[in-house]
């Protein structure tokens, strides 16, 4: 599958598909964490227009990844300079097509998203996952991320969710080895 993986910046012209990959895997992702009402009542074309308007209008410290496989985008991932802490990068969001989970394309975006944020400077980074998604919890904590025991109740699109706080620090070469 790797010959056929790429990973690149998104375009404006991915608004579609990034707005439907969204909608699908959180009604996916998050059923029985977030009301079903809610969930079913998620809609693409609104989505799309968040997406355009991000998309035709990017912030210049904040990325879109999407992941193509196949020659179709699977995925997205979205990060930048962290809305708490101005030193800090921060993973926004991952959301991989329902049908695509668990082949490795998360993992390859969050390495390619830890990899933009070393880039531009970052030496650690934070993300906000649901409190009880386990299988997100359990994909970060793998690689490598923990949890600082900070949690928030946060209002996303909507929806009122509590979130805990995981982080990593970024191992330079000129970092000293631990023991």
């Amino acid at each position: 599958m790797s010959s056929q993986l790429q990973i690149r910046l998104a375009s404006p012209n991915d608004a579609a598909v990034i707005a439907s990959i969204h909608v699908k895997a959180w009604q996916e992702a998050y059923r029985g964490l977030i009301s079903q009402n809610y969930l079913d009542s998620l809609n693409i074309s609104e989505r799309q227009q968040l997406w355009q308007k991000r998309l035709d209008s990017p912030k210049s410290d904040q990325k879109t990844f999407v992941i193509k496989t196949k020659n179709e985008v699977q995925g997205f991932s979205s990060f930048g300079r962290s809305r708490d802490f101005s030193d800090l990068g921060e993973i926004y969001a991952i959301y991989i097509a329902p049908h695509w989970w668990r082949h490795g394309l998360g993992h390859q975006l969050l390495t390619a998203s830890v990899g933009a944020l070393k880039e531009d400077g970052y030496q650690e980074a934070i993300l906000w996952v649901l409190s009880k998604n386990e299988p997100a919890i359990h994909f970060y904590r793998q690689a490598g991320w923990h949890s600082d025991e900070v949690s928030r109740y946060e209002k996303i699109l909507d929806v009122l969710v509590q979130e805990v706080r995981y982080r990593t620090r970024f191992i330079s070469q000129t970092d000293p080895p631990t023991a």
